[in-house]
């Protein structure tokens, strides 16, 4: 009964807001039909590296998201999803949208945030991720909370060329290969005092949550959010000793590369520290398959490590005939130019085109104007 009510109320307010649309356009929540017509709003989006195809159904079952799409005379040239972490309460966030590119610059891109704020006057946070553009640039004041990641794009097709980078690279930075963190591995962490010491480590890049995979999927910084990530992601860390390792390098740094992950290893948890942890998933999509990797850290080599291993694990899980795409997401304390320069002479440059010509990722979160508890 409370439910219908809700629902009842929830119409009700929808109402309300289609009198203020124009008279040839509607806003509707998105059905298990609507797939073709969501795919041609703009079925070249992200040049090949579209999730929706995939993540489409997962989305429509789901009870904490919610699709909707913008008519005009009739054809979908708009889409919303958004994500409700706890319910129609507290927050939104903003997981995937597009616009149709005849209709782009239209002022299209808050019809959904206005919607949500008619149609739920409860929730009192929106937040989203999306490439750092100038107009955001002059927006950052504007909201409560920004987060800036930098963010490089790799589309790789020859796989004999990935397997001779990963083989040269592992042999190149055997200092700085992370260990790979199962979900056992990571619950039996998370029950010691290290787990205190690797929370620590990822909020002081970015706070409250890990935005995950192509949608930014955002995870609490905690317990349960990183087992979470960990049952179905790839999770990898990278320990430094906390003293003795720096010395070592300087008087051996050929016997120090050679032995120390597994000196590492060896240690109680007491004398080694967290440098580098990263999390990736994988999605199939036009072009091949999609990888879309955060990596938290200061140190470049810590960062091609990850990546190495990461990709490793990509070309197993994957067919011969299988092309590669690599979303590289890291903090602004590590150079854009040096991993470039690093990457380009056995990868190849990263995509420069109109749609991934920003090198950063903006992650922010904003308070509802109209909306109250």
């Amino acid at each position: 009964m409370e439910s219908q009510k809700q629902t009842e109320g929830e119409t009700k307010r929808s109402e309300e807001f289609r009198m203020v649309l124009p008279a040839n356009a509607n806003i509707r929540r998105v059905n298990f039909d609507d797939l073709e017509a969501v795919m041609a709003i703009n079925d070249d989006i992200y040049e090949g590296l579209d999730y929706m195809p995939v993540l489409f159904y997962t989305f429509l079952h789901s009870k904490q998201h919610e699709m909707y799409v913008y008519e005009k005379d009739g054809k979908v040239i708009s889409l919303a999803n958004y994500l409700f972490p706890s319910g129609k309460k507290g927050e939104a966030h903003l997981m995937s949208g597009r616009v149709h590119p005849s209709h782009q610059n239209q002022g299209l891109r808050k019809w959904a945030r206005t919607y949500l704020e008619k149609a739920y006057p409860e929730i009192v946070k929106c937040s989203t991720s999306t490439l750092f553009t100038p107009y955001l640039r002059n927006k950052v004041n504007d909201f409560e909370s920004v987060y800036v990641m930098n963010l490089l794009l790799y589309k790789l097709s020859d796989r004999t060329q990935i397997e001779r980078f990963v083989q040269h690279r592992r042999r190149l930075d055997g200092s700085s290969n992370p260990m790979t963190i199962s979900h056992s591995k990571l619950t039996k962490m998370l029950d010691s005092s290290s787990s205190d010491q690797l929370l620590r480590f990822i909020s002081r890049y970015n706070g409250d949550f890990i935005p995950l995979g192509p949608t930014g999927n955002p995870v609490g910084v905690n317990g349960e959010g990183l087992r979470y990530i960990s049952s179905f992601a790839n999770v990898l860390v990278t320990y430094r000793a906390k003293k003795s390792v720096a010395s070592l390098h300087k008087e051996t740094p050929s016997l120090a590369a050679a032995i120390e992950p597994r000196h590492l290893r060896a240690r109680a948890d007491g004398e080694r520290q967290v440098v580098g942890f990263s999390c990736s998933t994988v999605t199939p999509c036009k072009y091949g398959s999609r990888s879309d990797l955060v990596f938290y850290g200061d140190d470049v080599d810590d960062l091609i490590g990850h990546f190495v291993c990461d990709l490793r694990h990509h070309l197993s899980i994957t067919k011969d005939d299988v092309s590669i795409a690599y979303f590289l997401q890291f903090p602004q304390s590590i150079s854009v130019q040096e991993v470039e320069e690093k990457l380009s002479e056995e990868l190849g440059t990263r995509v420069r085109s109109d749609y991934f010509s920003a090198v950063q990722l903006i992650h922010y979160c904003t308070k509802f104007a109209q909306a109250k508890l």
